[in-house]
């Protein structure tokens, strides 16, 4: 996926034979998607590095595969319908009370554990197709209902499962991850042709009762739907590569540093590393971090900020680059990556279940991969809260799911 938000622009502006410098608007567009590019290859090549071998993989697969068919369709469905409540009302939460969002992270990301199973299962086994399309379906449904539009998570996981299976594609399965993709594609446009008209109706409508919200929201967007024609649709795309080309702001930083700001040599990443050690209930002084405020010291840019309720962040990959120049930003890409390989690697060795072990450590890469811009400290301070508490939830209750999905309890 961050590959995909990288070169975005460049399959646009071929498309349409215009310049990438006319699409985007911004300083340095092609060094900063050449050196993004190379920094999503170093980041893919330090987690390969700490995974195992290539003949113990396949030793994992074999065993995966033999799990899924051990398990009942049916329990898994019933696991995936509570961990997706679980979640609703954990983002709810954090939407209202944001002291508790890192707490909830955990609670809001486990559902992608078991929307994974239930799509390796069926892709697997090629069987229980119903079953997946109303889950991606609710998935896909209810994320486009709420403010920020999450529809396109459980499209992408399903992507991501279907990639995992080992042998070779059926015309079904080629079918329907064709007809995915073009319905992320599609809506991804649609979306952003909408997406600030949207958010105003919703912002409008926050005083009405839960169902009569969920109604009107519907009926808006079926009637913008029957609206849409090839000028919006080109708006739509337009607006798309602006929003996900998250590039831009490696190029301002680019274009900044080291010409007005100075590398930071390790500022950035060092206090992020040092900011997840220290967990606020312990040191309650610790200080917050601005993302804004580090995007307007390192771009030039003048960002709204905390103060006007908004966050703009340069991502980690400018992080680097801000800290340790265009070559020494590949040291602590390469470091993340191994990171993150070691962490999955670790969860796919669970003692009770390859399989559960495969979903959470795909679930937390997942959650903490999809959005190119995060930044480091964000993206470290999740995969830790994550890890923990996946592993708390594995040793507590791990085995007694797992024989309980298998009905042998």
């Amino acid at each position: 996926m961050q590959w995909l938000q990288v070169v975005v622009a460049v399959f646009y502006s071929d498309l349409y034979n215009v310049t990438m410098d006319s699409v985007l608007e911004a300083p340095e567009i092609e060094t900063a998607t050449w050196l993004t590019l190379a920094g999503v290859l170093c980041l893919a090549v330090g987690m390969r590095s700490m995974l195992s071998a290539q003949g113990r993989g396949r030793v994992v697969a074999d065993i995966i595969e033999v799990e899924a068919g051990q398990i009942d369709p049916v329990r898994l469905m019933q696991m995936w319908v509570v961990s997706w409540i679980v979640a609703t009302i954990a983002e709810g939460i954090g939407w209202y009370v944001t002291a508790l969002h890192q707490f909830l992270v955990p609670f809001s990301t486990m559902k992608w554990v078991f929307f994974f199973m239930v799509c390796y299962r069926v892709l697997l086994l090629d069987k229980g197709y119903g079953m997946m399309s109303l889950m991606v379906a609710i998935e896909f449904f209810g994320g486009f209902l709420g403010f920020f539009s999450s529809y396109k998570e459980g499209l992408f996981m399903f992507l991501i499962a279907a990639m995992t299976i080992r042998r070779a594609m059926n015309i079904k399965l080629k079918l329907a991850g064709s007809l995915v993709f073009v319905l992320a594609f599609v809506t991804s446009v649609f979306w952003s042709s909408i997406k600030m008209e949207y958010r105003e109706f919703v912002r409008a409508s926050q005083h009405r009762g839960t169902v009569e919200k969920a109604l009107q929201r519907l009926s808006w967007l079926e009637s913008r739907v029957s609206r849409m024609d090839a000028k919006s649709f080109d708006n739509g795309m337009r607006a798309l590569v602006a929003r996900v080309q998250y590039v831009t702001l490696f190029g301002h930083t680019i274009s900044h540093v080291p010409h007005f700001e100075p590398y930071a040599k390790g500022e950035l990443w060092f206090g992020a590393v040092k900011h997840v050690l220290m967990p606020r209930f312990i040191f309650r002084n610790k200080s917050v971090l601005d993302d804004s405020e580090r995007a307007r010291r390192f771009t030039g840019v003048r960002f709204s900020g905390s103060e006007s309720g908004t966050s703009i962040g340069i991502g980690y990959m400018a992080q680097s680059y801000a800290d340790f120049g265009r070559i020494g930003m590949f040291v602590p890409v390469f470091l993340l990556g191994a990171f993150f390989g070691r962490i999955y690697q670790v969860a796919i060795r669970n003692r009770h279940s390859a399989l559960l072990g495969t979903s959470v450590g795909t679930a937390m890469l997942f959650s903490v991969l999809q959005a190119f811009a995060t930044s480091n400290a964000k993206i470290l301070g999740s995969l830790v809260v994550l890890s923990l508490a996946y592993w708390m939830l594995n040793k507590t209750f791990g085995a007694q799911i797992m024989r309980w999905l298998k009905r042998t309890w």
